[in-house]
């Protein structure tokens, strides 16, 4: 097996279609994240990105490992904090060890925490697990809505009365699932970033490339590929959005917000707005709308399906365990909760300086 590194503009025509051939051919790269337009639309807005191309001869291209790689051959998967899916996309029988592959690619250390745990070659480095929770659409909406009612679930009929009631009180609903309109993208990431300082979490958009990647993606689509600005109105009132990423049969469900005037909560725009989207789904050949991780009660409410993800490290040098430490201790931090808590607590510190 040979690695060859590359630049994401650097693959030619019959990479991008083989990774594409790779990324069908198996339910477990259903996910867009994993499709080589995602990479590249990264790697426009950063300079650290690259392609591992696993390649067993001269022509024939067995897998390919993007990641992002920082100073002193710290990797990172491509993408990080904003991608929900990572791994490797190979051929069923392409055989490879993940030590060596870092080597390959330049890195001393590699850190994951969106990894499907069914990828094999990663089982010895997955330190936790936690599920991206999923609405299966495999049987179409009107299956999935028989399958809720013999669950005994209530929250298709709690939001049907939730819509009379947005509709009675605010105006008549509208649903769209992909607009341009760029006010309705400039609405959608204000209510994100007004969002990230109310819970006290960083604000991902005050990112340069975060910000160019979410906008690249709200227009862009290619074969297999698209991002989607998803909107509900209230009259001629914007009351929910959202930005997601769509492949050929997965629906990721990525950057949603809406308006949270109190007069609208008791409708839940939000919720009604995942309802509209999982209707309209199967006209796109969607058969999986997938929340991520994180388990929120609005998620369970309507999933019925799930994906292990994995996270952990894989330390190919002696050289790199300082900084295994370091991301160990941040990992903790998270899981324990006290992660949320310091950014608050810092946040109010900084607002009396």
């Amino acid at each position: 097996m040979r690695v060859r590194v590359l630049r994401p503009q650097e693959l030619t025509p019959a990479l991008h279609e083989r990774w594409r051939e790779l990324q069908r051919s198996h339910p477990l790269y259903a996910s867009p994240f994993f499709h080589p337009a995602f990479t590249r639309m990264v790697a426009r807005s950063r300079d650290d990105v690259h392609v591992g191309v696993l390649e067993a001869g001269a022509d024939l291209a067995l897998g390919f490992f993007p990641f992002q790689r920082a100073r002193f051959g710290v990797g990172q998967p491509v993408g990080w904090t904003l991608c929900d899916y990572q791994g490797v996309v190979a051929a069923p029988d392409c055989r490879w060890e993940v030590r060596e592959l870092l080597s390959a690619c330049g890195l001393r250390w590699f850190y994951f925490d969106h990894l499907p745990a069914a990828q094999e070659p990663f089982a010895p480095f997955q330190r936790a697990h936690s599920p991206s929770i999923v609405l299966d659409l495999s049987d179409g909406f009107e299956g999935y809505a028989q399958e809720q009612e013999r669950a005994g679930s209530h929250t298709l009929g709690r939001l049907a009365k939730r819509l009379r009631r947005l509709e009675r009180d605010h105006g008549p609903a509208r649903f769209e699932a992909h607009v341009t309109e760029r006010a309705a993208l400039d609405t959608l990431l204000s209510w994100k970033s007004a969002q990230y300082r109310r819970t006290g979490m960083a604000d991902l958009l005050a990112r340069p490339w975060f910000r160019e990647v979410t906008e690249a993606a709200a227009h862009t689509e290619e074969e297999g590929f698209a991002g989607m600005l998803s909107v509900l109105y209230a009259g001629d009132r914007l009351v929910a959005a959202h930005l997601g990423l769509r492949s050929d049969t997965v629906w990721h469900y990525w950057l949603p917000a809406h308006d949270v005037d109190p007069a609208l909560a008791p409708c839940s725009p939000g919720l009604l707005l995942i309802l509209a989207m999982a209707r309209h789904a199967e006209s796109l050949g969607v058969r999986a709308l997938d929340f991520g991780k994180g388990e929120t009660r609005h998620k369970r409410e309507f999933a019925n399906s799930e994906v292990q993800l994995a996270e952990g490290w894989v330390r190919a040098s002696p050289l790199a365990l300082p900084w295994q430490w370091r991301r160990e201790a941040r990992a903790l931090a998270r899981r324990s909760g006290l992660g949320p808590r310091a950014r608050r607590v810092a946040n109010r510190l900084r607002g009396r300086g």
